[in-house]
């Protein structure tokens, strides 16, 4: 009888760990969407048409192909997103020169967050370079 109880707790806690990871996933996913919505929005305040940006596209062809099975990652506590954001931020108030051909999505994030607040700052149109492919 106890090993039957062993198993059935095993089987528990696989359920909970399984549920655990999936509402991981599922936040995950939302937090992507939610900054690729932003980029989007960004760009187009900024007068740029987000279909020119190859990461906006290499996201939305991602997005149409199935995810493959494999776990989520493990939050880090000292992930480096946030300050990473913030360092290309500051690179681009001070060169706003972008290659959107090129650039991943932190960096056309980061590139937004720049030109946001250089605009705001200085209540003009938005200034930078930006090629494109």
């Amino acid at each position: 009888m106890r090993s039957r109880d062993r198993r059935l707790a095993r089987l528990a806690a696989h359920s909970v760990d399984a549920a655990a990871e999936a509402e991981e996933r599922c936040a995950a996913t939302k937090a992507r969407a939610a900054i690729v919505d932003t980029v989007r929005l960004s760009l187009t305040q900024l007068g740029i048409d987000p279909a020119t940006v190859s990461a906006l596209r290499r996201i939305d062809k991602a997005a149409d192909e199935p995810a493959p099975a494999t776990p989520a990652p493990q939050p880090d506590e000292d992930d480096p997103f946030g300050p990473e954001i913030e360092r290309l931020a500051r690179r681009y108030l001070d060169h706003p020169a972008i290659n959107f051909g090129q650039a991943s999505i932190v960096e056309v994030l980061a590139w937004c967050i720049a030109r946001q607040n250089d605009t705001a700052e200085n209540n003009e149109e938005p200034t930078g370079s930006a090629t494109r492919e």
